[in-house]
């Protein structure tokens, strides 16, 4: 037993409330506790390798954007004529067709009504 503890209620009345345990060495919590923080360890060894391998293929792609970027493509001014009834559907649709253009790094653009 770990713990005991007697309460009278106002009618008299004796409650008592016992705690027990079959580990009283604690062998089994430490067990349990050592469990806990190896499989956290391999968890946090996980997360690292998976954000290792994200950051290496982020790295793999800003490579081979900038190759592509050195193999000599066309950057300068771009005109893309846009029209529609509303902002909403300009903008989508400018979006859509600048995709397919490689743009210089310092891009901007303006829209006139």
């Amino acid at each position: 037993m770990t713990n005991q503890s007697y309460m009278i209620d106002a009618n008299g009345n004796i409650i008592e409330t016992a705690s027990c345990t079959n580990d009283p060495d604690g062998k089994i919590a430490k067990e349990n506790a050592e469990r806990k923080a190896k499989e956290n360890r391999e968890k946090e060894e996980k997360v690292k390798e998976k954000r290792a391998a994200k950051k290496a293929e982020e790295e793999k792609a800003a490579k081979k954007r900038a190759e592509k970027s050195a193999e000599g493509k066309e950057t300068g001014d771009y005109t893309l004529s846009v029209t529609g009834n509303d902002v909403k559907s300009m903008t989508q649709s400018l979006v859509a067709e600048s995709v397919s253009i490689s743009a210089p790094d310092r891009s901007s653009f303006d829209i006139k009504a």
